[in-house]
């Protein structure tokens, strides 16, 4: 569906002979959860065909997913699928990237502060906090400790 989205407005754009190009990054492929995603947006892609996918892994830091994102523009991209490593810093560089014309969609967290970006795939992540911790005053009024595992 992710593939879809971001390949549907340039449906009646596409060129017979040329297949879209469209890039995919991921803030970490060492993470389960991301890799999960990029093999669906792989199997997406492989099912509609004509469909040129560059992957691309930010390894955790916003500095390669920036040069990544700069990457893919001066490769000519159509769209940009992107999971942004830090929803602030990585605007610079979307905005770059929907100014050269590119469609972007962002999956799991969103990129603050940028114009143009076609859609948003994903839950909200801060208000999911936000009930989290409700829920932990609500349940134990006299304090509780809590243990955040990430990964």
């Amino acid at each position: 569906m992710l593939v879809a989205v971001a390949v549907a407005p340039l449906a009646a754009t596409a060129q017979e002979d040329k297949p879209l190009k469209i890039a995919s990054s991921m803030p970490n492929m060492a993470f389960p959860f991301f890799v999960h995603m990029q093999n669906q947006i792989r199997a997406e892609a492989e099912a509609l065909g004509e469909i040129e996918l560059f992957e691309m892994d930010g390894q955790n830091q916003a500095t390669k997913q920036t040069a990544d994102v700069q990457a893919a523009i001066v490769e000519e991209v159509d769209a940009l699928i992107i999971s942004p490593i830090d929803v602030a810093s990585m605007a610079p560089a979307v905005q770059e990237a929907v100014d050269a014309g590119v469609v972007v969609v962002t999956i799991d967290r969103r990129v603050e502060g940028v114009d143009g970006i076609l859609a948003h795939v994903g839950a909200d992540n801060v208000r999911g906090g936000e009930i989290q911790a409700e829920w932990v005053v609500e349940n134990f009024p006299d304090g509780a400790r809590v243990f955040h595992l990430l990964g």
